[in-house]
């Protein structure tokens, strides 16, 4: 006879067996429950978790022409770059080389123009790009967190150091050269792009220096004819920039100068600035037309906008300029660029 036969039980133990097996679907039920509340929980909780540890990483930025976001650890400030395509190069087809005033001639007033040509058609991607110069203020920081790369100046070594070096080469700028508003100077390539590396490693975003196209495309206010970064009218220049007839021999404070049409400020004058790029002379005869990189190799990286000591024919622009990746000097500095993919 099976156990389980309850044709052979008698009426009260039948009673008995329905009773506990109720008992027993009524405590699975529950414990069932109990187990979906729970896993319920835990995937909000995972998903709170989540979200916080996106904070700041996973935050949407902005993607409308000019608007601005601001990178939340160093407070610097990033502005939203539609791509598009523009005639890249030297489009005026002759060079400015007038001056305002009584201006000294420097070497770096005669770059030849034949390297801004052939003007082609680039295409470049969406991006953001520093409102401003990396300054003082924010390059001091990663100085301080690394423990390395310090401008030239700074160093307790050598020639150039502000404080112990037989150079007055930096000492000349008196305090703009340590002012929290000026663009760093004394910055090479290889700083500038630590810099970069280390902003990438904090925010868990992906920082780097602008491409010499996205540069100039930033620079024209979105690839417009401009001549200079917000203005073709060589008058009203000293309004857009710090240049040599009106710096007073130093860099100044970022942002006092007007903006172009994109809301970058400086970009014609004040300090060069290194771009991710080799520098090749003849290259746009052989770049290609979608977001250029730049030559696969080379010796030299290309410097874009002139600085404090410029006269208006190296603040163009379009005027490519180039220094060794190991350059340090007074006029050097950089702004930073973010993909926006």
């Amino acid at each position: 006879m099976f156990q389980n036969d309850w044709t052979t039980c008698p009426p009260g133990r039948i009673w008995v067996k329905i009773m506990q097996r109720l008992i027993l679907s009524f405590y699975l039920l529950i414990i069932l429950v109990f187990n979906m509340m729970g896993s319920v929980a835990m995937g909000d909780e995972g998903r709170n978790n989540q979200a916080d540890r996106g904070k700041g990483k996973g935050k949407t930025l902005p993607v409308t022409r000019g608007d601005v976001f601001t990178e939340t650890n160093t407070e610097m400030e990033f502005i939203f770059v539609k791509g598009g395509c523009y005639r890249m190069g030297n489009t005026f087809k002759s060079r400015e080389d007038k001056l305002l005033s009584d201006h000294q001639i420097y070497l770096e007033d005669f770059a030849p123009a034949i390297y801004e040509e052939p003007v082609h058609e680039v295409c470049v991607s969406d991006f953001y790009l520093g409102k401003y110069e990396v300054t003082n203020r924010e390059y001091r920081r990663f100085t301080l967190e690394t423990g390395s790369h310090l401008p030239e100046w700074e160093e307790n070594e050598g020639n150039e150091s502000a404080y112990t070096g037989i150079s007055e080469h930096y000492a000349l700028l008196g305090d703009a050269l340590t002012a929290d508003d000026h663009p760093v100077v004394g910055i090479s390539w290889h700083d500038a792009a630590a810099f970069t590396e280390w902003l990438s490693q904090k925010t868990g975003r992906t920082f780097r220096l602008p491409t010499e196209a996205q540069w100039e495309f930033a620079a024209r206010s979105g690839g417009k004819n401009e001549k200079w970064a917000g203005t073709n009218d060589l008058s009203s220049l000293p309004k857009y920039a710090w240049l040599g007839d009106n710096a007073k021999d130093k860099t100044q404070a970022v942002g006092k100068k007007l903006p172009n049409g994109l809301g970058f400020y400086d970009m014609s004058g004040n300090v060069w600035e290194w771009c991710q790029d080799w520098y090749e002379d003849h290259y746009y005869g052989s770049s290609p037309r979608n977001d250029p990189q730049g030559p696969p190799v080379g010796t030299t990286r290309v410097l874009r906008g002139g600085s404090w000591i410029s006269i208006p024919a190296t603040t163009r622009a379009a005027n490519r300029d180039w220094g060794y990746p190991s350059s340090r000097t007074s006029i050097y500095g950089f702004r930073v660029a973010m993909p926006a993919r």
